[in-house]
């Protein structure tokens, strides 16, 4: 259907310290978002509208000890979706189906364990969850798949109203050509539904599911006259099946069905 279509958006924000000690830090951030979109398929326009968000995020981090750190944000978003300049079809569609037109809110946490076994051994794990109060916007919704998700699967993989993600980490350090590097096993795991309020006609019976993965990285930081160059390369395994891929090719949202995926990320500090 060669599907596509740009989006925008305009923001502002603002953070607040509001606790800054040694051992603890604490700070309030607040951030207004208008966004745009605009969808096609087969060289016609499907849907046009626009969002705004106010977002307020609590974050901060606390250490235990010199061995152990824990830092989280709770973030509560208030907005709402405007369909009236999109196609008659489209806010028909959305009338007697999902309903994402209108206001809405979500809440979203997420909590990271650091504890240091010993100088070159760190277990990590962290939660994240999200929890609404209807159906969302795919621009709003949580996501499983990504670099910062389940990482077996692509970007944008199983998006859903609420969502859980669970990662878990062992990371190894060590010290090659005066650089420090890091090897480090990982296991992932999250869950979705689809629709916070799935009691429609036509609506999908496959409304919550979960995928997993497990997997490697090795990276390293190297310092240099012009900054500091972070670098990660990254392998990954699903575990089990995607009961959201495509039930005819088994593919992915994104059209392909890879088992064994190789991410590479690097970022540079001036």
């Amino acid at each position: 259907m060669n599907a596509k279509g740009p989006s925008s958006s305009q923001g502002v924000d603002l953070s607040i310290p509001l606790l800054r000690e040694k051992d603890t830090q604490l700070s309030l951030q607040f951030a207004y978002d208008q966004k745009r979109f605009r969808n096609e398929a087969a060289g016609e326009v499907q849907s046009q509208y626009s969002g705004s968000a106010l977002t307020s995020t609590l974050s901060g981090s606390a250490s235990q000890s010199q061995f152990s750190t824990t830092t989280g944000t709770l973030q509560l978003v208030r907005g709402t979706i405007d369909l009236s300049g999109s196609t008659a079809s489209h806010i028909s569609s959305d009338s007697s189906t999902v309903q994402t037109a209108g206001n809405y809110a979500k809440l979203k946490f997420n909590v990271s364990q650091k504890l240091d076994i010993d100088s070159k051994n760190t277990g990590v794990i962290s939660l994240q969850s999200q929890f609404a109060n209807k159906n969302l916007d795919s621009s709003e919704k949580f996501y499983l798949g990504g670099m910062q998700g389940v990482r077996a699967y692509p970007t944008n993989e199983a998006g859903g109203s609420l969502g859980n993600l669970v990662t878990m980490e062992w990371q190894r350090q060590f010290m090659l050509q005066d650089n420090r590097w890091t090897a480090s096993g990982f296991v992932d795991y999250g869950d979705v539904t689809v629709n916070r309020n799935n009691d429609y006609l036509g609506a999908s019976t496959l409304n919550k599911y979960s995928l997993s993965g497990y997997g490697l990285w090795l990276g390293a930081s190297v310092p240099s006259k012009q900054g500091i160059s972070t670098f990660r390369l990254i392998w990954s395994h699903r575990l089990g099946n995607n009961a959201g891929a495509n039930s005819t090719t088994g593919a992915d949202q994104d059209g392909t069905r890879i088992y064994n995926r190789f991410r590479f990320s690097l970022n540079h500090a001036f």
